[in-house]
């Protein structure tokens, strides 16, 4: 299972907060602001649902996607993958995250479950 990459990551939390998009949502939600061209994200998209982070499904005829990866696996194994390559061993805190706006107050606290338990490396 493949951890999406830092704007693989970016795209991810607009789907999280938007749910089902078509590339030409995501290209006016993101695609601008980084300047590509609707091409790049149909191809980051392709590469995304390849990678196992969207699902890619007909709507009407028109290709959409959605998240394929719950948010908070997602980021629990980003926040421990950086912790383990700073070599941190004591449990996080996930307070660092507060107020971010990225998770619910539900979701902080799932999070801290999944870095508070003695398993070396989430799934």
């Amino acid at each position: 299972m493949a951890d999406p990459s830092g704007t693989e990551l970016e795209i991810m939390k607009l789907f999280w907060r938007r749910g089902l998009l078509s590339a030409r949502e995501v290209q006016d939600e993101f695609g601008e602001a980084s300047g590509w061209a609707g091409s790049t994200t149909r191809t980051v998209l392709a590469r995304m649902t390849t990678k196992g982070l969207l699902r890619r499904r007909s709507a009407h005829g028109l290709a959409v996607y959605i998240p394929a990866r719950d948010k908070v696996e997602v980021i629990g194994r980003t926040v421990k993958k950086f912790a383990d390559a700073l070599e941190i061993d004591d449990p996080l805190s996930i307070a660092a995250l507060a107020g971010g706006g990225v998770l619910s107050v539900e979701e902080m606290t799932e999070l801290q479950a999944l870095l508070a338990e003695d398993a070396p490396a989430l799934p």
